[in-house]
């Protein structure tokens, strides 16, 4: 039977006569082969029973699915940091409509991976530690992606693994910070902040926390801020800094202090950053703070100063030229 477009139907029906199921011609599109698509399908059961009474060919339920591409998986990183790195999955054939899970490497000597997690076509994944000797270590991103069609229920994973090299990374302070642009938490193109731990296998229950640091007061005197409940995520307010490359003649900077806490051994990591962020717009007016010898050395856009809990500089990056 032909409609007015020339485009047909078909209906299928069983010895009895009774219509099992019907089709409509569709056109090729651009995901989607086109062809007879099973538009409904029909099931006799009768009462009392608890199954259906007429099994129907296997190519009825093959029908939906039958027109869609082969699935596969792209991955690619879409954008590195110094704790998580975010991934792009891009889904080739099915139908267009799909789920995503995530699960990544959490202890890299004992192969163990997180619980699945929903996610979307960007996620975020955080390295697990391959440690070396003379407590260093290297990053390694590894995780599976579990792809879920949607309309034809068909799965599909892939996995993905990579790590740096050289073991440049240092282990004897187990509390981090990442300051990146990975994600929109403080507002779209800014800077945001997340405490962690450096060891995501690490065993215990962890407090994470931040103060606006003090010269003036001792560390433990710092007025801490829990930030335990967002997973060690901030938006801090932000000071500004002399300095005359900027065209306004000022740059986003802040000071500040955090620890981590394992609640279980009562260890406790204690850091502070100085950070250096964009020029600050014309017109805006944060509070004007003034830098140390150390700090005016390193002065620029997106460096990073980690120092110790007495002040003493251990470490220096600039969070956007991360080389792997």
């Amino acid at each position: 039977m032909l409609d007015s477009n020339n485009m047909g139907s078909h209906f299928k029906y069983d010895n009895a006569g009774r219509l099992l199921a019907s089709y409509v011609e569709t056109e090729n599109h651009e995901n989607l082969y086109g062809g007879f698509k099973i538009s409904a399908q029909y099931k006799q059961k009768y009462k009392n029973a608890n199954d259906v009474s007429v099994d129907f060919p296997s190519t009825l339920n093959n029908c939906l699915t039958s027109g869609y591409k082969e699935m596969g998986i792209q991955l690619e990183n879409d954008f590195m940091a110094t704790f998580e790195n975010r991934f792009k999955t891009s889904v080739i054939g099915g139908s267009g409509v799909f789920s995503y899970q995530y699960r990544w490497l959490i202890n890299a000597e004992n192969k163990e991976f997180s619980n699945w997690t929903t996610g979307n076509s960007l996620q975020s994944i955080p390295y697990a530690m391959n440690s070396c000797q003379n407590a260093s270590f290297d990053k390694n991103w590894s995780f599976i992606v579990k792809v879920t069609d949607l309309v034809t229920n068909k799965a599909i994973e892939k996995e993905y693994s990579s790590s740096t090299k050289d073991c440049q990374f240092n282990s004897k302070k187990w509390g981090d910070i990442q300051v990146s642009k990975i994600n929109n938490i403080c507002g779209e193109g800014n800077y945001n902040f997340k405490i962690h731990l450096k060891d995501n296998s690490k065993q215990g229950n962890f407090i994470y926390e931040y103060a606006y640091y003090n010269p003036s007061l001792t560390f433990s005197q710092q007025n801490f801020i829990n930030v335990t409940s967002a997973n060690g995520n901030f938006c801090p307010n932000w000071s500004m800094i002399e300095d005359l490359n900027c065209k306004y003649g000022y740059r986003d900077y802040i000071n500040i202090a955090y620890r981590v806490t394992n609640t279980t051994t009562g260890e406790v990591s204690n850091n502070i950053i100085m950070f250096m962020g964009d020029e600050t717009p014309n017109g805006i007016f944060y509070p004007i703070q003034s830098l140390n010898d150390v700090g005016r050395k390193y002065l620029g856009e997106g460096v990073l100063l980690q120092l110790t809990e007495k002040n003493e500089l251990f470490d220096v990056i600039n969070v956007n030229k991360i080389v792997r």
